[in-house]
């Protein structure tokens, strides 16, 4: 949708981003737009061995484990009154070959840093075509796990909140429909 309407040269006002931003309950935390967080990935690569031989391999599960920790456990800013902290979160981690006896030849790891402008959202997609971006959601409980689910009446409820608040924009040239 971004794409089609940037091919058009359209632009927005405001846009209301409805990611699970509600914290503990419905519409008791609003965000301000985010511009999105660079997610990388580190490869790292050296020689298979056999775990009875440690001393002519050199294991990278060893060596990586202390590498990611410290900037894991870093303090990086101290967030402000609207967002967290900046955080590195290590996302996914794949290493060796599966087997029991063997020190790996490689590590893949990937991470992300969380910054205290807010992370990510689909708001990262419309920076480019409008000016104020805010989120209002459901509550985020069960945001990325397993059964995700949103309560029925929070869908009712963000209908009424965006109803009232398109009525309620300062926007030029509007038509009341």
């Amino acid at each position: 949708m971004i794409h089609w309407l940037q091919a058009r040269g359209a632009r927005t006002d405001y846009t209301i981003v409805g990611d699970s931003s509600s914290n503990k309950k419905f519409g008791d935390t609003i965000k301000k737009g985010r511009c999105g967080s660079p997610t990388a990935r580190l490869p790292v690569k050296d020689m298979l061995g056999h775990i009875a031989y440690p001393h002519l391999a050199d294991n990278l599960i060893h060596r990586a484990a202390p590498a990611l920790a410290e900037p894991s456990a870093k303090v990086w800013d101290e967030g402000d009154e609207y967002f967290p902290p900046t955080t590195l979160q290590i996302s996914n981690s794949h290493v060796g070959t599966g087997a029991f006896n063997v020190i790996p030849d490689s590590v893949d790891v990937y991470f992300n840093f969380r910054f205290a402008t807010g992370g990510t959202s689909d708001g990262r997609f419309i920076t480019n075509i409008g000016n104020e971006i805010a989120e209002l959601g459901p509550v985020n409980a069960t945001i990325h796990k397993l059964n995700e689910h949103v309560a029925v009446a929070d869908i009712s409820r963000l209908h009424e909140v965006y109803l009232q608040t398109l009525k309620n924009l300062p926007i030029g040239n509007r038509r009341d429909e």
